[in-house]
């Protein structure tokens, strides 16, 4: 039983956010990052995926439905997503 949303866990003294959190609060991200249909597939496969974005920390969406989050670096998308939930 919960009474709210996992924010995530210190690693390294980083605060990495959780992907429940991504899921809940995505919508509410500045830095929000929308993908199309393959690229959300390639994402939920767990693919790294090419992007022509800023580095840092974003809300992954498809359709403007959160997913998950990653960090862009270097022109990469690094995947965030769980592995127990990748297809």
């Amino acid at each position: 039983i919960s009474i709210g949303v996992h924010l995530g866990t210190i690693q390294k003294n980083i605060l990495k956010l959780a992907h429940e959190f991504y899921h809940t609060f995505g919508c509410m991200f500045f830095n929000q990052l929308e993908l199309d249909e393959i690229s959300a597939l390639k994402y939920l496969h767990g693919d790294e995926l090419d992007i022509d974005k800023p580095n840092g920390i974003f809300a992954v969406n498809y359709l403007g439905t959160p997913l998950g989050g990653g960090k862009i670096a270097q022109g990469k998308l690094k995947n965030y997503y769980k592995k127990e939930l990748r297809i």
